[in-house]
């Protein structure tokens, strides 16, 4: 799948992984879970996945233990 982006100074398109449910560990569902919880009650804020992003650059898709970890990551994250 590909995933658009239009911004100020042009479009950019970006592969985007997806996998079936079955893929996720139940701690990475978890842990995916309380990311959004923090989201929605306002103690944490999207921005840190992208300035994760920005600094990492990933070039392969994560396994699910590297995910769970950047999860971990995130959820110390202010």
């Amino acid at each position: 799948m590909t995933a658009s982006v239009i911004a100020p100074d042009g479009t950019y398109r970006t592969p985007v992984y997806s996998s079936a449910s079955v893929a996720y560990s139940p701690r990475e569902v978890a842990l995916s879970r309380r990311l959004l919880s923090d989201f929605t009650q306002g103690t944490a804020t999207p921005a840190v996945m992208t300035e994760w992003w920005e600094r990492t650059r990933p070039t392969k898709i994560l396994r699910s233990r590297e995910r769970e970890a950047v999860l971990e990551l995130w959820l110390t994250r202010p």
